[in-house]
């Protein structure tokens, strides 16, 4: 244990002296920060709401005291407006009823809002609410922007890890482990702590920005579901990556296959989703928009686990193989890089 300690407190002192590694943990707390301004600045700080025609012109009065109000034609409209990139509400009638039309994934704390600008106005208890389907939306790219987020953690951290064994590559660090009784699975284990501490972090500032913290927990458990990939990304950079710009490159491929290929699911038809059942990125994919959706799934999570320990375990062996080294055996030669 004090081995695996050292070598966490080494890599943390690796990253602080590194600003490369310090703008990749960051990055995807700065595109949160982005699209949360992009979103807000959207919405306009005046409460609107979009009503349709048919509502009474008393109403409308009371409405107009309070809110920024938008008539559109018929209700068809105004679902098509609920549908659009900013956080808006509508107001419909219905057989003498006032009802509050959401997109559904506004979050509870612009419902309690709306409500509460509306109650104050028609001084009524709640009106009914509607949630329409925003599944061919903007609100639907939302949700799928927001879970790419959500699924970086185990990427970012694992990429740390990695670059730091490049580090040691390039500053010949690794050469003092030939004569310590540093284990491969000790190294190993070492890296995945800092990967699994770097990418809990990072989820954390991530789902504070976005406005996610009340989802946090589930959050938290669909990310430990794909704790195997905690262990993938550093043995990948770092067995394959000679240097700094090599780890960059690679760094550059993985990005693609762990974090865009499985949001390319989305645009795939039914009939062909079962080709990306084989990848873990896909499953924790699934398991955050399934969070973000409140129906967290424990199957995505569960297949997110397995496949993970399977990839996981396709690399260990083909790292094993490469440099020829067996747990437990003190021989480091790996680390003498190619």
């Amino acid at each position: 244990m004090k081995r695996i300690w050292n070598i966490l407190q080494l890599d943390i002192k690796l990253i602080s002296r590194d600003k490369i590694m310090g703008y990749i943990i960051l990055a995807p707390v700065i595109m949160a920060f982005v699209i949360t301004f992009v979103v807000s600045f959207v919405d306009d700080t005046t409460t609107t709401l979009y009503v349709t025609k048919n509502v009474p012109s008393d109403v409308l009065d009371s409405l107009q005291e309070v809110a920024y109000i938008e008539e559109v034609e018929n209700l068809e409209i105004l679902k098509n407006r609920i549908n659009a990139f900013d956080n808006v509400a509508g107001i419909y009638t219905e057989e003498g009823e006032i009802h509050l039309m959401l997109q559904g994934n506004e979050g509870s704390k612009f419902e309690k809002e709306i409500s509460i600008v509306v109650n104050d106005a028609l001084k009524i208890d709640t009106p009914r609410f509607e949630f329409i389907d925003y599944s061919n939306s903007m609100g639907w790219i939302m949700n799928i922007i927001t879970a790419a987020l959500l699924i970086t953690p185990p990427f970012i951290g694992g990429v740390i890890g990695g670059f730091n064994m490049v580090t040691e590559k390039e500053t010949k660090m690794n050469l003092g482990y030939r004569i310590t009784p540093l284990s491969y699975l000790n190294n190993i284990i070492s890296r995945t702590i800092l990967a699994m501490l770097i990418g809990f972090i990072v989820l954390v500032l991530i789902t504070i920005v976005i406005g996610q913290f009340s989802k946090l927990p589930l959050i938290l458990l669909s990310t430990l579901f794909a704790m195997p990939m905690f262990t993938v990304m550093p043995i990948v950079i770092g067995v394959f990556a000679r240097d700094k710009m090599e780890a960059i490159t690679l760094f550059k491929v993985l990005m693609i296959v762990f974090l865009i290929f499985p949001i390319t699911s989305e645009f795939v038809p039914k009939n062909f989703k079962f080709l990306y059942w084989p990848f873990p990125m896909f499953w924790q994919y699934q398991t955050i928009l399934n969070t973000l959706d409140n129906n967290f799934s424990f199957f995505s999570g569960f297949m997110s686990f397995f496949t993970g320990v399977i990839m996981l375990g396709i690399i260990l062996v083909i790292f094993r193989k490469k440099f020829k080294i067996e747990i437990g055996n003190k021989k480091q030669d790996y680390l003498n890089g190619f």
